[in-house]
């Protein structure tokens, strides 16, 4: 594997995730410690979500519908939870891709 720059390359990341002044984790397949497909686990998410239709809750936490299908598609899905300041307000995003995500935090107001 060639060398990599993590200082330049722990920068450039930085500057991809959306401002967080409290925590801030991005997962890779939290549906497989639950023994789900992708598909599964985020239909439990929309029927926990009580103040969303599927379509808003998709609308609202995936990068783009596409990428929505796409994760189901695959079976793969990467997810970020934030909390831009102290308050009890958290984000969320969702994609099929790690690319995806970090494209899609990077456009994220909060």
């Amino acid at each position: 594997m060639d060398e990599v720059d993590t200082k330049t390359l722990a920068q450039q990341l930085l500057n991809l995730l959306p401002q967080h002044n409290a925590g801030l984790t991005i997962e890779h397949n939290p549906n497989r410690s639950l023994h789900e497909t992708v598909k599964t686990y985020v239909e439990n998410l929309i029927t926990s979500a009580n103040d969303w239709t599927r379509d808003e809750y998709i609308d609202d936490f995936f990068v783009s519908k596409e990428l929505f299908y796409k994760a189901i598609a695959t079976n793969e899905l990467w997810r970020a939870d934030w909390y831009p300041d102290y308050s009890h307000a958290s984000c969320s995003l969702k994609a099929a891709d790690l690319s995806e995500l970090l494209s899609g935090l990077s456009e994220s107001d909060g």
